[in-house]
C-alpha cells in the first residue's frame, strides 16, 4: 500500500474512532499544526498501548481518479472541521472534502 493511503488511512480510522466518542470541538484539526499556536496536539486518550493493536481501518479513499497517474509520494496533513476531512490528493493535488464518517467524497476541486 503507498505510503499516502497507509498514512491517510491510520488518520481517517483514528479520527472516525476519536469523533464518535466525543464531541467535534476536542477531535478537530482545524489548522496544519493542530491549532493557531501550532501545538501538533489533542488531549485525547482512546487509544493507547492496551488498545492500540486491535485498531481496524475505518475506510479508505482512493486517489486513482484524481490525476493523470498513480501518485506514490503524496504526504498530505489533513484538515478535520464539522464532520469533514480536507486534503490534496492526486497528480494534480485536488483539493478534497470527504465525510469523516465514511469517506465518502464531498467534493473535489481542481
Amino acid at each position: 500500500m503507498p505510503h499516502f493511503y497507509r498514512r491517510f488511512a491510520m488518520f481517517a480510522a483514528f479520527a472516525v474512532g476519536v469523533w464518535a466518542q466525543n464531541g467535534a470541538h476536542d477531535t478537530e484539526w482545524p489548522t496544519y499544526g493542530a491549532d493557531l499556536a501550532n501545538s501538533k496536539y489533542r488531549p485525547l486518550d482512546q487509544i493507547n498501548a492496551s488498545n492500540f493493536s486491535k485498531l481496524e481501518l475505518a475506510w479508505r479513499f482512493k486517489t486513482d481518479s484524481l490525476g493523470n497517474r498513480p501518485e506514490y509520494k503524496l504526504e498530505d496533513t489533513p484538515l478535520m472541521v464539522n464532520g469533514g476531512i480536507y486534503a490534496t490528493a492526486g497528480t494534480r493535488r485536488s483539493a478534497v472534502a470527504l465525510d469523516a464518517g465514511t469517506g465518502e467524497l464531498i467534493w473535489a476541486q481542481g
